[in-house]
């Protein structure tokens, strides 16, 4: 198990998808605590309001900047320029996500799909990357952070296919990052469930979480030793149906257990599962 940071006082805060929604609410309870911010936002015009925000909020320091995280060089380019701004990051955290609209999979523009795919994965594993390598050349604690979705445990959202597909891929490299991150480092999957944010049309986000409340619920968990950072509990109902859904499909068709135990991937390679280590 790895130890989580403290607090955020006087941390190095890099966030992606910072300027607003989500992304803003939490920098904004890590401001508080007297972090040095840096954010990134596709939506230049989001950027002035997130940094009046952010100083009220009591931010050491900030950085603010336009970027699209589906350029994966220029993700590069600003991982770099952030750690000449702050002196190196303690806290890396890629949260820019969209969703496209809904539609069955075979409507989808292919395009769109490549789109989801840049931003929501491609953006998060190429951010990790960045981040890990910074940061395990520093010795203090620090925490990777990759922001999920309630769609990374289960299929939540009826014809949206690129964005649970891109979310679940999420949940998949972030585990494998927390088994393979060096060990000062911790890692967690953030998991919002419906929350009013700007991510999709308003007249369907209105209905979800307050972004006040999804912060109250979501900050002390940042500091726990919470690997999955969940915050509607629903989420478990759901979670527990797919589940069911699956050991049913298993115990009805597969070879037995103890025909196969020889074949298990984990004994074979001599690591413990993920879910014993976190």
């Amino acid at each position: 198990m790895r130890s989580p940071l403290p607090d955020f006082a006087r941390r190095r805060v890099a966030i992606t998808g910072g300027a607003s929604g989500i992304g803003l609410a939490l920098a904004t309870r890590m401001a508080a605590q007297g972090a040095h911010i840096a954010i990134c936002d596709l939506h230049a015009d989001r950027l002035e309001d997130a940094a009046t925000a952010l100083r009220s909020a009591g931010a050491a320091s900030l950085r603010t900047d336009a970027l699209d995280v589906a350029d994966l060089d220029a993700l590069d380019r600003w991982i770099g320029d952030v750690v000449q701004s702050l002196g190196g990051i303690d806290v890396g955290w890629n949260n820019a996500g969209i969703m496209p609209r809904t539609a069955p999979l075979q409507d989808h523009d292919w395009r769109d799909y490549a789109r989801v795919m840049d931003v929501n994965l491609h953006a998060v594993v190429r951010g990790s990357q960045g981040f890990l390598r910074v940061m395990a050349e520093q010795s203090g604690p620090a925490l990777l952070l990759n922001t999920g979705s309630e769609n990374s445990l289960f299929h939540a959202v009826p014809g949206g296919g690129p964005y649970v597909a891109s979310k679940q891929a999420v949940r998949a490299i972030t585990e494998t990052l927390y088994q393979d991150a060096p060990a000062h480092i911790d890692v967690k999957l953030l998991c919002p469930g419906f929350v009013h944010t700007p991510l999709g049309p308003r007249a369907q986000m209105q209905h979800g979480m307050t972004l006040e409340r999804f912060a109250d619920i979501a900050f002390p968990m940042l500091t726990s030793d919470q690997f999955y950072l969940v915050s509607h509990g629903y989420n478990a109902v759901r979670a527990k149906e797919r589940h069911a859904k699956l050991l049913s499909d298993i115990e009805a068709g597969a070879a037995s257990a103890e025909e196969t135990k020889r074949f298990d991937t984990y004994t074979l390679m001599g690591r413990p599962p993920f879910w014993e280590t976190s």
